[in-house]
């Protein structure tokens, strides 16, 4: 019984060995065609913001936000500095492409490009691109605060409300006054801090919370600059990807051919 008859890689390297001129012919021409049609394109302008995230202040010592600082003798009860917060997740969710912009994060860097055929046009696509990266990170941050402030007045509540219980027991056991007195104090400070968090998750506080935020954690690097030459088109690399790719498939098609034929 004759079985069909095997192909083997020798049968296709001869396959390829017969079809050498035009390969390659055909390689040099589309790669020569398409490195002088990338001569042709408009010219391209980049321009460029570099900024990062730094959760540190300048004084490590100081705490973030040290004017808001509240009842250091109750506690010395603050906000969260900024170096807690999850700024690389943060980043990466807001960075944003679109047509004539890009953004990428590495390295703890934020590049935002935007890109244009003239030079005022790159860098007018640059700052927008920046500032859409801005508010999407300002979003973050505000809601960030808007949920720790609900999460702490919540606690804040439950406990006011344990300690005001405690207090009426303490008063019908006719316990010991200066105890009740400092329990009372709590409340007081408590209750006042629940009043300064009400006030902190209105809209207008809430956005100044998150602009001084992001005032004290964004650090530009490199403003949008106006580029002075267009980047330059590298006819040697595009002719060279095109005669790759043109080989790839022409030998594909004739290793396929080959099979067929068998």
């Amino acid at each position: 019984m004759n079985g069909e008859p095997e192909v083997t890689l020798l049968d296709l390297l001869r396959a390829l060995r017969r079809s050498w001129r035009w390969l390659l012919g055909g390689g040099l021409v589309l790669g020569a065609l398409v490195g002088w049609a990338s001569t042709l394109l408009p010219p391209r302008y980049v321009s460029e913001v570099v900024f990062r995230i730094s959760g540190e202040s300048e004084n490590a010592e100081k705490a973030f936000l040290e004017t808001r600082i509240l009842w250091q003798e109750a506690g010395g009860w603050l906000f969260p500095h900024p170096v807690l917060f999850p700024w690389s997740d943060w980043v990466k969710a807001s960075l944003a492409s679109g047509e004539g912009f890009d953004a990428a994060f590495q390295n703890g860097l934020v590049r935002v490009s935007g890109y244009g055929r003239t030079p005022e046009g790159a860098r007018r696509r640059a700052l927008e691109a920046y500032e859409l990266v801005k508010k999407r990170l300002k979003e973050k941050v505000r809601a960030f605060w808007q949920g720790y402030l609900r999460g702490e007045e919540m606690v804040l509540y439950r406990g006011v409300r344990d300690l005001e219980q405690a207090l009426r027991v303490l008063a019908q056991e006719d316990r010991d006054p200066s105890l009740r007195q400092r329990l009372g104090t709590m409340v007081s400070l408590m209750e006042l801090r629940l009043r300064q968090l009400k006030g902190y998750q209105e809209d207008k506080a809430l956005d100044a919370l998150a602009e001084e935020t992001m005032a004290s954690s964004l650090v530009l690097l490199q403003p949008a600059q106006t580029p002075k030459e267009p980047s330059k088109h590298p006819p040697l690399r595009y002719g060279a990807v095109a005669a790759l790719t043109f080989w790839l498939f022409a030998s594909l098609f004739v290793f396929l051919r080959e099979l067929f034929r068998s």
